[in-house]
């Protein structure tokens, strides 16, 4: 059950990481617009803070779901 967990917060994490950095370029050229500065292409802002992102995302993700878990067999045991 708890390997069913991390993985489902691994690959919600690594999808999420991904449309996000291929979003980052058209909200920065939105950004950009709106301040009437030149279009760019913006710095993704490092792989380390990518992955330091994705791993904050599984731990809190997989906390979540095992505190959801949790309270459902509680639930069911009474």
């Amino acid at each position: 059950m708890v390997q069913s967990l991390r993985y489902k917060a691994f690959v919600s994490g690594v999808f999420f990481l991904v449309i996000g950095l291929l979003l980052l370029p058209f909200y920065s050229n939105v950004y950009t617009y709106l301040m009437s500065q030149s279009i760019k292409m913006p710095d993704v802002g490092g792989m380390l803070g990518a992955l330091l992102l994705l791993l904050a995302y599984i731990y809190g993700s997989f906390k979540y779901n095992l505190h959801v878990v949790r309270k459902k067999l509680e639930t069911d045991e009474e």
